[in-house]
């Protein structure tokens, strides 16, 4: 089974990427390996509650690259460590910093969504590069080639795992993070998901 990767608890906003003075942040949806760039990523929380907030979480949805904590980055290294890269991010607040944070970057970007079950339309008109607004997403059973991390060719701010690693995540303890096979943005009550 496949699965995409999100938090528990909405994480957008708390934290913004500070574009102006960081790395251009679509490089990270592209599913290129990123080696060997000199990578700046800086964040500033909203305000102390969401700083302190930040402490708990495993993953942060943000205006740039999605993060993930010291504990995550360390499951995946050990599971997957040729199919992941991380990036060392800066989130401040005011004059305090927080450590422990990486910008996630699955170098891989291939087709995730099962298009005969998802409800979406067409936001473009480029046959070779279609562009997409999903209202219900389904994911693929497998990711073909036995891959275990991915971005989602279709949403590229979408993260796709194996169940090789949704289990070991499980196994790590780590809370706080769902995994979705069907994702309703409608009123339809059709989500399926399970939370760590």
């Amino acid at each position: 089974m496949s699965y995409i990767i999100s938090t528990e608890e909405n994480t957008y906003n708390i934290v913004d990427y500070l574009h102006d003075i960081s790395t251009d942040f679509s490089l990270f949806n592209e599913g290129i390996s990123l080696d060997g760039l000199d990578c700046t990523l800086k964040y500033k929380a909203k305000n102390k509650t969401s700083f302190n907030k930040i402490k708990n979480c495993h993953m942060l949805s943000t205006t740039g690259p999605d993060l993930v904590s010291r504990q995550l980055r360390n499951v995946l290294e050990s599971e997957i460590p040729t199919e992941v890269e991380f990036f060392d991010a800066e989130i401040t607040y005011g004059n305090e910093m927080l450590d422990g944070f990486s910008v996630i970057n699955p170098i891989v970007k291939i087709d995730c969504c099962d298009m005969n079950k998802s409800e979406y339309e067409l936001t473009n008109f480029d046959p070779n590069y279609p562009t997409y607004m999903f209202l219900y997403t389904v994911v693929l059973d497998d990711m073909p080639d036995g891959a275990n991390i991915v971005r989602c060719n279709e949403q590229p701010n979408l993260i796709v795992i194996s169940d090789k690693v949704k289990s070991a995540i499980l196994n790590a303890g780590l809370k706080g993070i769902k995994f979705y096979r069907a994702l309703d943005q409608t009123y339809g009550n059709r989500t399926i998901c399970e939370t760590s």
